[in-house]
């Protein structure tokens, strides 16, 4: 049996334990209703990973990528009729410790404080004091979590606001839901209401009291549900093309109602809160008037001014004059002219779309753009009618919490407060000392005073620093790795096995623990920009035959081999190898390296023409050549695609090979604004919270965005199937409706999928509780651990 093989099978069996810990005794299992009911994973909806490995499995969409109790220990409650139980079985609930202050430490511990303890991975009880450092290859865009699309940005406000949720939570250690701010909830019997309870007296990191139902009811449905709010996290709850809906009941209470029963429900719930009082004023939402969306249209006009000026000069130059009239009526409150003026303005702006669609060639960015302008304009004259001349901009919230903003604005329900970013160097945060989780000993959390991002140029920077002491943790490359056991003297006595897939080392001499792990839950990938602006490469792209050319001029087995040291394995599916969605009969495409299928493919598209240097010629004579971009300083994407360029060369296609910033790169892939990107995105259990990226309409659907008004039919299908499969409870059909998933995506390749790292993490030894470090609680670097560890080196906790 060769190791491959072997690994696989281990692979395997962890993945069975795995998917068995998360599907008994979920939270959605009743002992009564008629059919049985799992809770699907916790919301990791994508993002777009950044510079380093990631993996994320909090309620959040996907993103360019904890400890718990036994089942959740449901907090008591008086005695209701027929309740139906938070979790099942339900677990006498864990007496809370009496709360210890520490001299000479700010903090005040709310009354019902959540105990942390050895299921959440707090295996050994901590001294507060000192200050963790970590590296990060980019800092942050925003310091505003629901627009935030990145993991550089994710990172950080993930301790603002909690990193593997907060509302609900997501165990670390076994990715099963529990209690988090809401200390309990109950299920209709219909399963389409829950009524969750709330912690009595959080306080938020400013000091206002208190968290309540109201700051949940803003968060979901002023911010989340709100079209006029540019985020990623709506996609998630979007259940057959309608919302759930958040009802207060008291103060402390409020209701979740879903069209129908919606299996990822609570997980979906694993998220941040947001202060009302903080953030109310900045949503036109409640405060409309004519003069916001006046601002609100300006902005979108701004937006694609250069691109229309260019081609329609004339009758933009028709549109603003005629907008500034309107403007200035509005200003003055003159209803009657500002009915007038509206028809003018109107009338241009009509004039410069029809001007805009003369074009031979449409631009979907600008067709938005001034379709949100007609909205506007639209909007502002319909509350000049009603009165209300003022309001903000519908804009202003995608802007507010800025990286300008001063840190007294930016107010979280995290074990973190934010008190820095010195732009490209540090991001500095401190304790929240309000937070509202304590040890078994009732002293508060988290241990850490301060948590550090240090912006390092490249990776090799970076682990240069972690090996100076100057970081104090690293998730490391495969390059990495065995210079760090060079430090590990005896294999037998210093190495042990954790469990079928896990290896840990202490290397005594340079006093760090390393971790050799099983596959991760994200995703590296090559994606082709199936919008080009280049309508002969667009059209190529389109053309299924030449994704899997890609395919299969793609050498894995040499990535493997060459660049991740043999510590990888190939990648084929879009669902996380560890999840148990993921089709373990591997029934969907893969595409072996041949280079002879690859050039035959290419021929029978007819690209049979070639140059003088062996590239392929396009229809209109020009070589088949495009643009191929990955985040600079990542070395390992660095690599991948030389070895991409390398191997495309070979069958007649060139690929320019161009490194970006990893934000600007990020800003591309979502503008559609690039030909082709190796990148990867977050990833998690349930497939279901990748809506934002599988969806059609989907807001991380950078390779096709023009498919939400006319998507092919293997992508209606898509849309048909995570409609499904959020609302089967049945565990093998939810199984085989994400089977169907993955095989759609491996036969149309929208996707064309690497290969999968090892996890690889070191850490000092003197950072306590980093026993159960695992892809799911070193989200970034120790995000999903930052309240729980500490130093044991008493020097380290006077820093």
């Amino acid at each position: 049996m060769s190791d491959k093989t072997r690994f696989w099978i281990l692979v395997g069996i962890l993945v069975v334990v795995a998917g068995a810990l998360i599907l008994i005794a979920e939270p959605w299992k009743q002992p009564s209703p008629p059919s049985p009911t799992t809770v699907g994973q916790q919301p990791s909806v994508p993002s777009i990973s950044e510079p380093t490995p990631k993996a994320t499995v909090p309620a959040q969409p996907a993103q360019p990528a904890e400890p718990t109790p036994p089942p959740a220990k449901a907090e008591p409650e008086p005695p209701k009729a027929e309740p139906v139980p938070a979790t099942s079985p339900v677990t006498a609930p864990t007496p809370t410790p009496t709360p210890t202050p520490i001299p000479g430490r700010a903090g005040e511990i709310p009354p019902e404080p959540k105990v942390i303890g050895p299921n959440e991975g707090l295996t050994e009880p901590g001294i507060p004091g000192g200050r963790v450092v970590v590296g990060t290859l980019t800092g942050p865009k925003t310091l505003n979590p629901v627009v935030a699309q990145e993991t550089s940005t994710t990172d950080v406000t993930g301790l603002l606001h909690g990193p593997l949720g907060a509302l609900i939570e997501i165990n670390p250690i076994t990715a099963k839901e529990e209690p988090g701010l809401a200390k309990r909830w109950e299920i209709s019997p219909d399963r389409k209401e829950i009524t969750f309870y709330l912690r009595k007296g959080v306080k938020w990191s400013d000091g206002h009291c208190c968290l309540s139902a109201d700051d949940v009811v803003f968060t979901f449905n002023d911010l989340i549900f709100n079209p006029d709010v540019n985020t990623d996290d709506r996609d998630v709850f979007k259940i057959k093309d309608q919302y759930m809906r958040v009802e207060k009941i008291d103060d402390l209470t409020f209701k979740v109602i879903t069209p129908e029963p919606f299996r990822p429900i609570i997980r979906s719930l694993a998220l941040y809160v947001l202060p009302k009082h903080k953030l109310a004023d900045k949503v036109a939402k409640l405060n409309p008037g004519a003069k916001g969306y006046l601002d609100g249209l300006k902005k979108a006009l701004d937006s694609v001014r250069e691109p229309v000026k260019e081609i329609a000069a004339a009758p933009l130059d028709l549109f603003v004059n005629a907008l500034a009239e309107f403007e200035t009526v509005v200003h003055a409150k003159n209803l009657e002219k500002a009915r007038e003026l509206y028809a003018k303005t109107q009338l241009a702006l009509s004039g410069l779309q029809q001007a805009l669609e003369l074009q031979e060639k449409p631009n979907a960015q600008i067709e938005q753009a001034l379709d949100l302008v007609q909205e506007d304009l639209k909007k502002a004259l319909e509350f000049a009618e009603e009165g209300k001349w003022e309001g903000v901009s519908p804009e202003l919230f995608n802007s507010t919490w800025g990286l300008g903003t001063s840190s007294e604005e930016i107010v979280g329900l995290g074990p973190y407060r934010f008190v820095c970013y010195d732009v490209d160097q540090q991001v500095i945060l401190e304790r929240n000392p309000y937070y509202w989780k304590v040890d078994p000993n009732g002293v508060q959390l988290p241990y850490l005073d301060e948590f550090v991002f240090i912006v390092v140029q490249n990776q090799d920077t970076g682990f240069l620093k972690f090996q100076t002491g100057e970081l104090d943790t690293w998730l490391l490359r495969p390059a990495d790795w065995p210079l760090l056991m060079e430090g590990v003297k005896d294999l037998q006595k210093d190495c042990h096995d954790k469990d079928e897939l896990t290896r840990i080392c202490l290397d005594q001499t340079n006093q760090r623990r390393l971790i050799l792990g099983g596959p991760g839950f994200g995703t590296l990938f090559l994606v082709l920009n199936q919008d080009a602006e280049d309508t002969v490469l667009q059209e190529i792209f389109r053309d299924v035959r030449f994704r899997r050319v890609l395919a299969h001029a793609m050498d894995k087995e040499s990535m493997i081999d060459n660049i991740y040291n043999g510590l990888a394995l190939p990648q084929w599916s879009p669902v996380s190898m560890l999840s148990p969605f993921y089709d373990r009969d591997e029934t969907f495409m893969t595409y072996e390296f041949d280079l002879e299928k690859a050039n035959r493919l290419l021929d029978e598209m007819g690209l049979t023409q070639k140059n003088s240097e062996g590239i392929r010629l396009r229809p209109d004579g020009k070589p088949l050549e495009f643009l191929l971009s990955t985040n600079q300083g990542n070395t390992l994407r660095e690599k991948t695609a030389s070895l991409l360029v390398d191997d495309f060369k070979k069958i007649g296609v060139k690929a320019n090979f161009r490194p970006k910033d990893f934000n600007a790169l990020v800003n591309d892939l979502t503008n559609a604004k690039y030909e082709a990107i190796i990148i990867g995105l977050t990833g998690g259990v349930d497939p279901h919270f990748g809506a934002n990226v599988w969806r059609s309409e989907g807001g991380l659907h950078f390779w096709r965005r023009s498919a939400k008004d006319s998507p092919p039919d293997w992508e209606k299908r898509v849309d048909e199937l995570f409609d499904l499969g959020a609302t089967t409870f049945d565990e093998q059909g939810a199984l085989e409706i994400y089977k169907e998933f993955q095989r759609l995506v491996s036969e149309n390749l929208p996707l064309i999928y690497t290969v999968n790292q090892r996890f690889l993490y070191a850490v000092k030894t003197a950072l306590s509780n980093t026993d159960h470090f695992n892809p799911l609680q070193t989200i970034g670097q120790i995000l999903g651990a930052t309240d729980i560890v500490w130093w044991k080196d008493e020097e380290r906790r006077k820093r």
